[in-house]
């Protein structure tokens, strides 16, 4: 096999067959951004300023502190690196904030725009590595922050994500969409595309949120130079435990058509129910959300209805079951008015939708993910090279799996004498499992003497979890918490007030599914009665 090949199935397999995290490594030494440091940022940016997000190492509130409830400022990379080094001058805006009390991140920041004077710098990001053709800064968001700095725990309602750790170190803490009621969702703070978990994570309180017991998280430090894979719908909260940067890019998926149709039906009611309750927007939108009104929301919901295609619209067997807790749509073309910014490129021909692009909408998107994982001895950590896949259309995952495993729908002989290179290490050998993935990145290129390889991720148990963040005193109170009965269900427990309790019911990704069902039936009905074939 080719190297080209190789690359070409890779992303097949990501798009189509991989249903859990793993961690590519070896597979980014060939990238100019992989050597960056914040000093080449800075060398890079020099004056420009940025928006930075600054928090509070220690959590004073009982609860996730929200993106509002942190403080933002304007700096330069260089005002970030005195700040680090503790030689703030008084001009340097992030001087108010003491390093031992503080972090300060740059997060969320596309580079098109961060570098739309240096065109030319988007090609140090190759994700060609991965099979992505033409994927490169300009498809992909830069994360900069100080140890501490964190984002709170969601999923994204569109696509996949490649992450590929560039400085310092980041601790991921994964939830698969299995978990979406032991997280108690909300989509209050609202915030497109992005539905956050009432939980904090690093101090959970389990006397309120007793659900969060029966969870089994991935926990993983991903280190400069390796690349996680994030599937579809997959929880996740992302400290740094050092400086770190970090580039990532959103992946479309086929099912983001439909996506779209419930996202916007979901921003049509948080907006309506908010805005008649005349609450603040502080108090329910993320910064850089604004509110609609109902003509506005009526409107997007017209364009993406009219922007589906007409095998989605007019035969409802083939319309992939969807809901917001379990989606595959795209990041990279939610409809976040913060996100927008990276299509603005776009011309017509892109496929946009009115002010919900999407990117290259009727062509090269994946087919449904199609695959069960195989069962394995939890003690074994990779798959048997001589097993192969049983196909299902099923897409939960089956009893007794740890999470954490995959298989894949082509069998790869097991490697032997035969398929050593000259200078190849035995421990290459043992570095695949015998999957398909695995398979086909070890035909890509070396790094120096270093081959390519995945690393599979399993779960650990909630205990496991938990102990290896709290202290003695914490774990003792939420033993004592955790005790205390309650009849309270999962609203009445996390709402602010009565009213909050009702946009979160309604808001509830079940809700949204079924009203989406619907609504499939009305458009499949009046396409049917449409001349041409598509919706009234």
């Amino acid at each position: 096999m080719d190297e080209e090949t190789a690359k070409e199935s890779v992303k097949n397999l990501i798009l189509n067959d991989l249903h859990h995290p793993v961690v590519f490594h070896h597979m980014i030494g060939t990238w100019p951004a992989s050597s960056w440091k914040p000093e080449t940022l800075q060398s890079l940016l020099g004056d420009k300023k940025f928006s930075f997000k600054i928090g509070r190492l220690q959590n004073e509130k009982d609860g996730v502190v929200w993106e509002s409830e942190c403080r933002h400022d304007e700096a330069t990379i260089g005002d970030f690196l005195a700040w680090l080094c503790k030689r703030c001058s008084e001009s340097n805006p992030l001087v108010r904030y003491p390093q031992d009390k503080h972090w300060v991140y740059l997060d969320y920041k596309y580079m098109a725009q961060m570098f739309e004077d240096q065109p030319n710098i988007h090609e140090d990001v190759q994700w060609d590595t991965f099979g992505f053709q033409g994927r490169d800064g300009h498809d992909s968001t830069l994360w900069m922050g100080s140890a501490g700095s964190y984002t709170p725990c969601h999923y994204d309602t569109y696509g996949c994500n490649l992450v590929a750790q560039i400085y310092g170190r980041k601790r991921w803490y994964l939830f698969p969409p299995e978990a979406t009621d032991s997280l108690y969702p909300t989509r209050i703070p609202y915030e497109e595309s992005s539905v956050f978990s009432y939980i904090d994570i690093k101090r959970p309180n389990l006397g309120k949120f007793h659900s969060f017991k029966e969870t089994s998280p991935i926990v993983v430090t991903l280190e400069p130079g390796q690349v996680l894979f994030v599937p579809k719908h997959w929880w996740h909260f992302v400290e740094s435990l050092e400086t770190s940067i970090s580039i990532n890019s959103w992946i479309e998926l086929e099912s983001d058509h439909m996506e779209r149709l419930s996202e916007c039906v979901c921003q049509t009611l948080v907006n309506s129910l908010m805005s008649s309750a005349d609450r603040p927007e502080a108090e329910w939108l993320n910064p850089g959300q604004s509110s609609q009104n109902l003509d506005a929301n009526m409107l997007n919901l017209e364009e993406v209805i009219e922007s589906l295609p007409k095998e989605l619209a007019l035969e409802k067997d083939k319309v992939p079951k969807i809901s917001l807790d379990i989606a595959d749509s795209t990041k990279d073309t939610g409809i976040r008015a913060r996100k927008r910014q990276r299509l603005l490129r776009e011309n017509d021909s892109s496929g946009t939708s009115g002010n919900i692009p999407f990117k290259n909408a009727n062509s090269g998107l994946c087919q449904r993910s199609r695959i069960e994982i195989l069962a394995k001895d939890s003690s074994n950590t990779r798959a048997n090279p001589e097993q192969t896949l049983a196909i299902s259309v099923s897409e939960s995952k089956p009893e007794g799996v740890t999470v954490g495993t995959h298989s894949c729908d082509s069998k790869v002989e097991p490697m032997d004498e035969d398929d050593l290179e000259i200078g190849q290490l035995a421990e290459d050998v043992s570095s695949s499992c015998g999957c398909a993935l695995c398979g086909n990145v070890r035909y890509l290129s070396r790094e120096n003497s270093e081959r390519p390889y995945v690393e599979h991720l399993d779960s650990i148990p909630f205990s496991e979890y938990l102990n290896s963040y709290t202290n003695d005193k914490y774990k003792i109170e939420n033993q004592q918490m955790s005790k205390r009965p309650s009849n309270c269900d999962l609203h009445e427990q996390t709402s602010k007030d009565l009213f909050e309790k009702f946009v979160n019911a309604v808001t509830h990704p079940d809700i949204i599914q079924k009203i989406v069902d619907k609504l499939k039936e009305k458009i499949s009905a009046d396409s049917a009665d449409s001349p041409e074939g598509l919706p009234n």
